[in-house]
């Protein structure tokens, strides 16, 4: 059976800050000075999460087989979306932990723009239309989950990502599009080999 493997980048909200909730101090924090220091703390880890938060990111790569990778600036990430939609009608989609992070992500974001989104059901009984690879690698929780290097490490995947994934929102951030579009082929690529690994699955 073919499968739309898939793989996605993602960079802060330009306007992401606005939309912050000021986090709320310790009960036992009695001094005015020592209250705005741990505010401004908090509200740094909160920005400095912002890439991995689906109402405060926005998709700047998606890469999938088939349909290559598309990358570009945040007044292209509709049509980004609407293609890999078109894609995902026609065939089951796989990732890894997808069902945390990318397919919240991708229908957040798509809420957002107001596009139509297919029927996709990412519940416990979801259809199979849906495939995470690390759900299964940890019987639906029931092992601790690892990173997509360690799983490829484990089963000799050889295949190079050139960038730390954490610093691909900094890519592009700073438009380095063709070095975001090769890293997350070079994840793509990955998972698609672990699934076969583990499934003995693979792209269209």
């Amino acid at each position: 059976m073919s499968y739309l493997i898939f793989d996605i980048a993602t960079a802060p909200l330009p306007d992401g800050a606005s939309y912050l909730e000021s986090p709320e101090p310790p009960a036992n924090y009695k001094d005015p000075a020592k209250i705005a220091a741990w505010i401004e703390e908090a509200t740094a880890k909160q920005i400095a999460k912002m890439a991995l938060d689906p109402d405060l990111c926005w998709v700047s790569a998606i890469g999938s087989e088939p349909g290559g990778t598309t990358v570009g600036p945040l007044d292209t990430e509709a049509k980004r979306l609407r293609e890999w939609w078109d894609l995902a009608e026609q065939w089951p989609v796989l990732g890894f932990n997808c069902l945390a992070f990318d397919l919240p992500v991708l229908i957040r974001r798509s809420q957002y723009l107001g596009l139509r989104i297919p029927p996709l059901e990412l519940g416990r009984y979801r259809h199979p239309h849906v495939i995470d690879l690390l759900d299964e690698l940890t019987f639906q929780g029931r092992l601790p989950a690892r990173s997509l290097d360690f799983y490829c490490r484990r089963f000799g995947i050889d295949i190079q990502k050139p960038i730390a994934g954490a610093d691909e929102p900094q890519l592009a951030l700073e438009g380095r599009w063709d070095e975001l579009a090769s890293n997350v082929r070079a994840d793509v690529q990955r998972i698609s080999a672990l699934a076969q690994k583990v499934r003995g699955v693979h792209g269209e």
